[in-house]
């Protein structure tokens, strides 16, 4: 079955997904169609009306539309499952918080595309806030090898601390977290970071 999945090489959304196709053996089935989720393309409309990303489809228009889900769907033709279907609470608990600082990182990126006259500051310092409480809950590391097993929680804090670096050298989370700071250092080598990536210029 051929799968396309629509993505950005700079959305964290889309990156940790990404992420999963190459930790879970997956990415030689999975055409990667990258697009600009701000132009509104055709083809990504006609997959989400949201003209979101990412969004995994097959040719006989099965369609995700949204990163939990598409993780969701990558675990289970494994014969795996996230951890809420599984009845893990706690790590689900962990991933809502890690869903959470990606959430709060994007939301201040995109308030501070706005024309500074119309930016609402009490937004961003609130978000700034909330990444602060997250990075503290998850201020211990996750164990070194679950990051190459493609578990959910370690693939998704990857995702969000490597965007915080790549979007938001501010509030200065390393400084906040050596321990975070120090896991995320250890998996810049990683072939699937290294893969996944944003370009230098974008």
């Amino acid at each position: 079955m051929a799968l396309t999945l629509y993505c950005s090489l700079t959305s964290p959304y889309a990156r940790r997904v990404r992420l999963a196709t190459r930790l879970l053996g997956m990415s030689g089935e999975i055409h990667e169609e990258v697009v600009d989720p701000f132009s509104s393309p055709t083809e990504l409309l006609a997959s989400n009306p949201l003209s979101k990303i990412p969004v995994l489809r097959d040719e006989d228009g099965f369609v995700l539309p949204d990163s939990h889900l598409i993780l969701s769907y990558l675990l289970e033709q494994q014969g795996r499952a996230m951890p809420a279907a599984r009845g893990d609470w706690a790590e689900a608990r962990g991933l809502a918080i890690v869903e959470g600082l990606i959430d709060a990182s994007t939301s201040i990126v995109m308030e501070n595309r706005r024309p500074e006259s119309i930016r609402y500051p009490a937004h961003i310092d609130r978000q700034t806030e909330a990444i602060t409480r997250c990075l503290q809950a998850l201020a211990k590391p996750p164990a070194p090898d679950d990051f190459d097993t493609a578990a959910p929680v370690p693939l998704s804090l990857a995702t969000a601390l490597a965007y915080m670096d790549f979007r938001l050298p501010w509030p200065q989370w390393r400084g906040q977290q050596p321990q975070l700071a120090e896991w995320l250092d250890a998996l810049t080598g990683h072939v699937a970071m290294r893969d996944t990536r944003p370009p230098d210029n974008a």
